[in-house]
């Protein structure tokens, strides 16, 4: 394994890696059990409450390497000194879920801001199918000033998410701009579905405030976080509750920025 963490270049870290999930069935489409619960009761089975695997089980989570991890070193702390470190998707258990949109959102957790070891984000897409990038080079951010929950829509000079299509997605910070293995990094997978004639006609006839329900209901989860980060104050509880499936209790969840591309490259064909 030493060999594999010298100066490996992004594109090979990232198929090698996205290979290694796909071997040890990280990732794996799990239709949630069609019954009828209230909201926080569907929400809880969407992020693993109702099965064996119980709550978050880490795998959103990204790893630490406590002498090197310019994570761990910068990560703001709580009261009574515990490190905040791990860098975190809002997603379920499994890492996975599906979208109708085109250029949906993408939520997380960066317990650091900007400081020496770290200055950026970076985000990329592969074929779910062919584990080949969509992209030529990462989208690249700017970190923000203070740790929090940040998010991004893909940016519409993309090419859009194609209906009936897997996507694998990974967001790191950059610690090392020449060997992408020793960046922290989240990853999960998104499926682009069609948006069914019913769901249209439930988000026609429910306020705005009220439509993370309906995509709870059809398993939507990036629609389902997007719409609860939008409405986070009407939903103050349901936000919470999501928070702590994620294990995140412990931060100001009110806070949330939106980060936008200063490096778009072109993609590929």
């Amino acid at each position: 394994m030493a060999g594999l963490n010298q100066q490996l270049p992004q594109k090979q870290w990232l198929r090698l890696l996205a290979t290694g999930l796909m071997t040890v069935g990280i990732f794996g489409w799990v239709e949630p059990e069609a019954k009828a619960v209230d909201v926080i009761g569907r929400i809880r089975q969407i992020f693993g409450g109702d099965t064996q695997q119980g709550g978050a089980t880490g795998r959103s989570r990204g790893g630490a390497i406590r002498d090197e991890y310019c994570i761990y070193r910068n990560a703001e702390r709580d009261p009574i000194g515990r490190t905040l470190e791990n860098l975190v998707a809002l997603l379920p258990t499994a890492n996975i879920g599906q979208t109708t949109k085109a250029y949906p959102a993408f939520w997380f957790y960066v317990p650091v801001g900007q400081n020496a070891d770290a200055n950026h984000a970076q985000f990329d897409l592969l074929d779910g199918e062919t584990l080949e990038p969509i992209f030529t080079r990462p989208i690249r951010f700017e970190l923000p000033e203070t740790p929090g929950i940040v998010g991004f829509s893909l940016p519409e000079s993309s090419p859009p998410l194609q209906i009936g299509k897997n996507y694998i997605w990974f967001f790191s910070v950059e610690c090392s701009e020449v060997d992408a293995s020793r960046n922290p990094v989240v990853f999960g997978e998104i499926e682009r579905v069609e948006a069914s004639a019913e769901l249209n006609q439930q988000l026609a006839t429910t306020p705005d405030a009220q439509d993370y329900g309906i995509y709870a209901e059809f398993g939507l989860v990036y629609e389902m976080l997007t719409s609860l980060v939008e409405h986070r104050q009407a939903n103050a509880e349901v936000w919470q509750f999501v928070l702590e499936a994620n294990e995140l209790s412990q931060i100001n969840g009110s806070s949330v920025e939106m980060l936008t591309p200063y490096a778009f490259p072109a993609y590929s064909d």
